[in-house]
């Protein structure tokens, strides 16, 4: 069963992931001017991170290649969850989530758990210092049946190229390939995946959809890419069951 959740949860953080490294095998060229993170490694891709037992170099994130005219605004990359109304509200992304009282919603000091950071890491002058600097950040994260199924949300800057020429459907295009690969090392088989348009929090989106078995335990995926600026949000659900039944929690602002 630990190595059942241990997939869900990796499963779950791939894309981001996966997108940029396509990306950079696509084009030649690195998604960052930081070379030492060129190639994201690690859970959701957010590699070797200043700070952690990841990187022992003590430097603080590399905020050079941050684009003055679509900055992420500090006060509102990473939402807010209203316990009163169990609803999580994202402006920059322009979404909220609305779970039901059997969802466990992390809060920072369990997302920071989840991605190997430290607490004090986990708030939006920080990560914003690492979106800008290449890396993927985790801004929501919940699940219910003890991790069966799971949402979370990821973001990512795509820099000044990429923000300017690709689109959520390139994005996806890029990422659902790396996918099969990827958790077949993982040990699931019978992967396949495809990418449809889905209404989505009040847009048509581009959905990448993902199963395969584990254990004797079928399991599906939907990602999600909603493009802001030139940042790229993930949203991505996995279940045991049908990953659409979660679309409806969702609204756009």
């Amino acid at each position: 069963m630990k190595k059942l959740l241990a997939c869900l949860l990796l499963a779950a953080m791939l894309v981001t992931m996966l997108a940029m490294t396509a990306c950079d095998d696509d084009k030649g060229e690195p998604a960052s001017d930081n070379s030492d993170n060129s190639v994201p490694t690690g859970i959701g891709g957010l590699g070797s991170l200043p700070g952690t037992s990841q990187d022992n170099s003590g430097t603080e994130p590399n905020t050079s290649q941050s684009n003055p005219e679509n900055k992420v605004p500090k006060d509102d990359i990473m939402g807010a969850f209203n316990e009163g109304t169990n609803t999580y509200k994202n402006d920059f992304i322009g979404l909220s989530c609305k779970v039901g009282n059997e969802w466990e919603v992390f809060n920072r000091e369990q997302i920071a758990q989840l991605l190997g950071l430290t607490a004090a890491m986990v708030n939006n002058e920080t990560l914003a210092e690492l979106l800008t600097s290449g890396q993927t950040v985790i801004v929501f994260y919940a699940q219910k049946d003890s991790g069966a199924t799971n949402i979370n949300i990821g973001l990512e800057d795509l820099g000044a190229m990429y923000g300017s020429t690709l689109d959520e459907q390139q994005y996806a295009n890029l990422a659902a390939p790396q996918m099969a690969p990827m958790l077949e090392s993982m040990g699931m088989t019978g992967v396949t995946t495809n990418i449809e348009t889905i209404n989505f929090a009040g847009g048509e989106h581009p959905a990448i959809h993902v199963s395969g078995s584990l254990q004797g335990v079928t399991l599906h995926e939907t990602a999600v890419c909603i493009k802001v600026g030139n940042y790229m949000a993930i949203i991505t659900i996995t279940s045991t069951g049908s990953p659409s039944d979660c679309y409806s929690m969702f609204q756009g602002l």
